[in-house]
């Protein structure tokens, strides 16, 4: 994906959710792995996070919210950094086949913070 193409994505439809404290959990099919994240944004196309342990690009990957509603998103980690100036890492999560759940769960955030 070339430069003008990943900017035309960034200008999707976005919320930012800070001021919320959206925890959940990322599991790791097919793993023990359990990582605690906080949900940062989210936009029609997917979701921002901060994990606890890195998590490596291209993992197909299951998050568990509770709230605003609880559900069950499962996506694909399209990057993934160190935070800077605080421990952890910020990854952003492409979700492909549950754009309606994307879409309850972005209307719940909004609504939650109006």
């Amino acid at each position: 994906m070339n430069e003008s193409q990943r900017q035309a994505r960034r200008a999707s439809i976005r919320a930012e959710v800070a001021g919320h404290e959206i925890k959940g959990l990322l599991l790791l099919p097919g793993t023990q792995l359990r990582v605690p994240f906080i949900l940062w944004d989210i936009s029609d196309e997917g979701l921002g996070l901060w994990v606890a342990s890195e998590v490596a690009t291209g993992n197909h990957v299951n998050l568990i919210l509770s709230k605003p509603t609880s559900c069950n998103v499962k996506g694909e980690v399209v990057w993934c950094r160190p935070s800077q100036g605080k421990p952890g890492f910020d990854c952003g999560m492409r979700v492909n086949d549950e754009k309606e759940l994307l879409a309850s769960l972005y209307k719940a955030i909004t609504k939650s913070n109006l």
